[in-house]
């Protein structure tokens, strides 16, 4: 996909450089091709990319036959996916929410501990709730943090 501040109607060839850094050789050209029912998306066909191997791409863009834009990036490649360069959060978002849970979950556990009873509810079935989701909220919140681990 395009980037916003790049106008899809302007551009007319879109192409991808590939040059290995693990080893010596000329570029790689892949043109892409236009989506008609998706504008400014674009799609490259064939082309398989060699387990255990880096590379440099250059994603250039071009308008009434002069390059518009150009963008490069380098990404490793392992054996059965992108394993280094790729886009990423700041903030795993899965984290953020075993966070939020968390802290959530232990608000609820201490105030039901302390004897707070939830408005119009029955105290005792008030209490039950806060423990029983207090508690479901805090394993929830350690398998988040666990499964995103090392994502």
């Amino acid at each position: 996909k395009l980037p916003a501040s790049e106008p899809a109607a302007t551009v007319d060839a879109l192409e991808i450089r590939f040059q290995r850094l693990d080893q010596t050789g000329g570029d790689t050209i892949v043109p892409l091709r236009a989506v008609p029912q998706k504008p400014g998306t674009w799609v490259a066909t064939g082309g398989v990319l060699p387990a255990d191997s880096r590379w440099s791409a250059t994603v250039v863009a071009s308008a009434a036959g002069a390059e518009a834009a150009r963008s490069t990036f380098d990404f490793a490649v392992g054996d059965a996916t992108i394993t280094d360069g790729r886009a990423t959060l700041p903030i795993d978002p899965a984290l953020a929410l075993a966070a939020v849970l968390l802290v959530g979950s232990l608000v609820g556990l201490a105030f039901a501990v302390a004897g707070g009873v939830l408005p119009l509810v029955e105290p005792t079935a008030g209490r039950r709730a806060l423990l029983g989701g207090g508690i479901v909220g805090v394993v929830l919140a350690v398998v988040l943090t666990f499964g995103s681990i090392g994502r």
